[in-house]
């Protein structure tokens, strides 16, 4: 424990004494107190996690210290607070700084902590030390901008015993120092520089968990929900109780429990939908390591209430008793009722396939858009096949009709603003032989269809009535590429045949969450209901973590962005032999302009009757 290095020599280096108390002592905060009077304390430096439990049942228990020093997790603003408030220590200071760099490389001492805080900074590095935060390529991170914190500087230790691999990987060259042979510690913290020169700590990037796709920052979530009034301490846990079906789930001690339809809204308004916990669970306090530290091996497993449940109505008639034990026995909630919503019990697209295959074998035959539209038991029998806002038709567009021969059609995804028309344009002028099809996100707000995963499952479902076995044939422009590159993995791993994945000046970017505010400054000349939807498909795209897949895309790249990346950003996904590229005329927005068309066109034809020849594209 890196921390006994200050316990013991300052203040055997600076005229001072130890303190020894018993384990049993340092947990029990009334104990702590007489032992504090009895050997006349002055400096006491305790992990956060006991911090705040110490602040919750005793918050007077530092006010005789010189010196309280905390830091090590999370910190609570409201425990903070309350000991500002109250009877205070001469100096309360919030430390930072992990072993490799013993003991603490940042401080910041809490004079206040404002009503609205949700954290409490960090601070500045101490003397001899230098702080960088740099972006996922290297360099420095701007004001405000999150990246990985990087210590500089003395207390930089010299590497790992035995571990050279490590130590190389984790202590790096400091090119910015101008020192020979300076290193700089590489933390696997995340924060962000203020504008008052303190540092904002963010959370853990190996807390980072990936569900269904999505790369996800727990200590974000924590933060949130930590902003709630009721919440004093949190956790937040990837669990996978459910063979294959990882799911998050929030812990957190307050006064009292708090429904988790309430602590659900909550974080809803302030996440996108896939940081959203499936379950809360109360505790009267969260459980900690004999050290002090949060002992997450010790969190239980979630159950009844601790899911964003309805008033309980039992399910009326067979149909709707079927369908709630399938559910109950894929999101693992032991009772569900006629009124409770799937995705706000933890469901979500890719439980999707599993809950249909149990339906079919119980007689029963509903379709994924079906069950998007209606989230609930009851509404889901109750329309039963009539979806008034995902019904097939409204998704579907026959860009050219089926023709006499059984070529496979080509099915062309909507772009940013939800619209599939370019899709006749390039239908009017694509080689005859072969049906094709649009398919479009376009039309009315739809709560479950926020994200790329989620439409192309929607996507995948119409296909499939379409054309219920390979091989498939996928395009989309801009962000349809996108589009068809996830109905590609999808339909991949169910097995499916893909033939052809063309992504027509496509870009990937890593996932960065763009919020109401700024998505509406960019969409303001747009009409009231094309800002709404392309502001829908804006939010999934910047949410979206490609995955994998064996096969091949053909990259159609405009010619008028010489100095971008001629794979724009692929290769973050595939392997540079998986991708296809082929130059084309315009920028990014004209490539369907005339005259550009015309070269896309024959460029596309020539890719698909490649493969009609060869069983290869490029």
């Amino acid at each position: 424990f890196d921390a006994t290095t200050m316990e013991v020599w300052a203040p055997l280096l600076n005229g001072g004494c130890i303190v020894v108390i018993e384990q049993e002592a340092v947990l029990d905060p009334l104990q702590l107190s007489d032992a504090f009077q009895q050997q006349r304390v002055t400096a006491f430096f305790v992990t956060t996690s006991l911090f705040n439990h110490y602040v919750k049942v005793s918050p007077q228990l530092f006010a005789g210290l010189r010196f309280l020093l905390t830091g090590g997790e999370r910190a609570d603003p409201q425990c903070f607070r309350k000991v500002i408030s109250g009877a205070a220590p001469r100096h309360f200071i919030h430390c930072y700084g992990p072993t490799e760099t013993t003991t603490f490389a940042i401080t910041h001492e809490i004079t206040e902590v404002d009503e609205r805080a949700g954290s409490i900074p960090l601070g500045r590095p101490i003397s001899n030390t230098h702080i960088y935060i740099l972006d996922a390529y290297g360099e420095p991170a701007p004001i405000g901008v999150a990246g990985e914190i990087y210590i500089g500087g003395a207390g930089v230790a010299r590497g790992y015993l035995n571990r050279p691999e490590l130590t190389a990987a984790r202590f790096v060259e400091d090119r910015f120092s101008g020192e020979a042979g300076a290193r700089l510690y590489r933390t696997g913290d995340l924060g962000r520089w203020l504008s008052d020169g303190t540092i904002a700590y963010l959370g853990r990037n190996d807390f980072q968990v990936k569900i269904r796709g999505f790369r996800i920052e727990l200590g974000e979530i924590e933060a949130r929900l930590s902003e709630h009034v009721g919440v004093r301490d949190v956790a937040v846990v990837a669990r996978e109780d459910v063979a294959g079906d990882k799911r998050l789930v929030a812990y957190y001690a307050g006064d009292a429990a708090i429904g988790a339809e309430q602590l659900r809204g909550h974080l809803a308004a302030r996440l996108p939908d896939y940081m959203v916990p499936a379950a809360y669970v109360h505790l009267d306090r969260l459980p900690l390591t004999p050290n002090g530290k949060l002992d997450r091996k010790a969190l239980p497993a979630p159950e009844g209430t601790a899911f964003a449940a309805q008033a309980y109505e039992p399910p009326q008639g067979e149909t709707e008793e079927v369908i709630a034990r399938i559910w109950s026995e894929l999101l693992g909630v032991e009772r569900i009722g006629r009124h409770d919503n799937f995705f706000a019990l933890g469901g979500h697209s890719l439980l999707l396939a599993r809950m249909q295959v149990r339906l079919s074998q119980a007689g029963l035959s509903l379709s994924i858009p079906r069950i998007f539209a209606n989230p609930t038991i009851a509404s889901l029998v109750q329309n039963d096949g009539n979806s008034p806002t995902l019904d097939f038709e409204s998704h579907l567009v026959e860009l050219r009709s089926p023709a006499a021969t059984e070529a496979k059609p080509l099915f062309i995804m909507s772009q940013g603003q939800g619209s599939v028309l370019y899709g006749a344009k390039l239908a009017a002028r694509l080689p005859d032989g072969f049906p094709i099809y649009g398919l479009t996100s376009d039309g009315q707000r739809r709560d479950h269809l926020r994200t790329v995963e989620d439409i192309a499952a929607c996507f995948v479902a119409i296909i499939k009535q379409i054309q219920p076995t390979g091989p498939y044939r996928l395009a989309g422009w801009s962000f349809g590429g996108k589009l068809a590159y996830e109905v590609a993995r999808q339909l991949l791993s169910a097995h499916d045949d893909v033939q052809f994945v063309g992504l027509i000046d496509t870009y990937y970017r890593r996932a960065t969450w763009i919020s109401d505010e700024v998505a509406d400054r960019l969409l303001s000349s747009l009409s009231p209901q094309s800002r709404e939807t392309t502001r829908q498909l804006m939010h999934a795209d910047g949410v979206y973590e490609g995955e994998y897949v064996p096969i091949k895309i053909c990259l159609f790249v405009a010619q008028e962005a010489p100095n971008e990346d001629p794979h724009r950003g692929w290769k973050e996904v595939l392997p540079e032999e998986q991708i296809v590229t082929i130059q084309i005329p315009g920028a990014h927005d004209d490539v369907m302009s005339d005259g550009n068309i015309e070269v896309l066109v024959q460029s596309l034809s020539e890719q698909l009757l490649k493969y009609d020849e060869t069983g290869q594209i490029g």
